[in-house]
């Protein structure tokens, strides 16, 4: 039962890290299109 439990808390662990590493990786697309957009409008800095 104690290597289940050890297992099920690796598993969790890794499970956590793959899922945070994907909301990075979103969140990191959805703020340089955001970027790519206020850019575009403004023409640079010059807003």
């Amino acid at each position: 039962a104690q290597d289940f439990r050890t297992q099920g808390t690796k598993m969790r662990r890794k499970m956590w890290f793959q899922n945070m590493k994907i909301k990075l990786i979103v969140l990191g697309i959805i703020v340089a299109l955001i970027l790519i957009i206020i850019l575009s409008v403004c023409h640079g800095f010059k807003c």
